[in-house]
């Protein structure tokens, strides 16, 4: 998986080297078999100085994966190359690492009709509000790995990429508290939206960039909250919060959070109650807002918040990973894997 930040660096990185005239390489993780410090999906963009951006590993896999787009910039061919982390006995990559994985990396030079097309799918993702599958060839005749044309008959092996609009992150209220939780919300790669009708609230806060402010919950125009959005209320009224409880509560917000103690939350809920007795309170609902991890100041608040909207954006429990009976991540399914057995990618 790609992160926002990661996506929004690659795609600019990217431009950047057109604009220059300079080559590049877009580098897949396209299959994980066993351990792996990264998942499918994840992308890592090659300079033809060496410079690289984003990551296919924790760091292991690099220096050699630059190595192959410094040759598939050269020789103008999309790769496959397959990294087996478990053999102690290869005398290269296994040996030591001890992650106990294969990893499947394809490997595109940005000069080729799918290395364009799939940064141009990546810059639609970063617009789009809705998720987009990406589908990538990843085996078969070497000169048409990569992207897959609209009406090409699918052929080989395939990896579709499922790529999810940006997370965005809606505060309402700019209290003290919502500079930390902005700020954290910022570093995850959210969009990030403040909004305080009161005068002067949003002026006394140091938001960073690219935090969007507003002063009404009803004039957000492409801001408004989507499935993809995560809402907190944090104005420390409980007349306010009310109204901005009922107003969320009637959009299709995947999150919607309360600050606040439980007798605070049974005031505020007793208010949207009276004023919309229809209205249903779903799951989605949490009050009081974030996972239990025993802070109080303004950043522990914060992160306990966004720990849980990334809980339920992932549709985890948020336990302790030590507890967990099965695996960290979920299996990769057998059909995206990127070589088939026995058949070889050239490297």
């Amino acid at each position: 998986m790609l992160s926002p930040n990661e996506l929004r660096r690659i795609v600019a990185a990217a431009d950047d080297a057109g604009a220059r005239g300079a080559g590049a390489a877009l580098a897949t993780v396209v299959a994980v078999d066993g351990s792996s410090y990264r998942r499918p999906g994840a992308r890592m963009l090659v300079l033809d100085d060496g410079a690289t951006v984003g990551g296919v590993s924790g760091g292991c896999l690099e220096a050699d994966v630059r190595r192959k787009a410094a040759f598939a910039m050269i020789d103008g061919h999309a790769r496959v190359v397959r990294y087996d982390t478990s053999d102690e006995d290869d005398g290269g990559f296994g040996t030591g690492l001890g992650c106990g994985g294969v990893i499947d990396i394809l490997i595109e030079p940005l000069a080729s009709g799918p290395g364009r097309r799939h940064v141009e799918a990546l810059r639609a993702a970063l617009a789009s509000r809705r998720p987009l599958a990406l589908g990538l060839r990843i085996a078969g005749p070497v000169e048409r790995l990569g992207v897959i044309d609209d009406g090409d008959p699918v052929r080989g092996t395939v990896f579709v990429d499922h790529l999810v609009p940006i997370p965005r992150l809606i505060a309402v209220g700019a209290g003290p508290d919502v500079e930390p939780l902005a700020a954290c919300a910022v570093a995850l790669g959210h969009e990030v939206v403040v909004i305080d009708e009161r005068p002067g609230y949003l002026h006394r806060r140091r938001l960073p960039e690219p935090v969007v402010c507003a002063t009404s919950l009803t004039g957000l125009g492409r801001w408004q909250p989507d499935e993809h959005t995560a809402c907190v209320v944090a104005t420390h009224h409980v007349g306010y919060d009310a109204r901005a409880v009922e107003h969320l509560l009637r959009t299709p917000a995947m999150y919607l959070g309360l600050l606040g103690p439980r007798h605070r939350t049974a005031r505020v809920m007793a208010e949207v109650r009276r004023a919309a007795p229809q209205l249903a309170v779903t799951d989605r609902f949490r009050a009081p807002v974030g996972l239990d991890l025993g802070g109080t100041t303004p950043e522990q608040i914060a992160l306990a918040i966004l720990a849980e909207i990334e809980a339920v954006r992932n549709r985890r429990a948020a336990g302790f990973l030590r507890d967990r009976a099965g695996p960290i991540h979920e299996a990769t399914p057998e059909s995206a894997h990127a070589v088939p057995p026995g058949e070889e990618r050239p490297a």
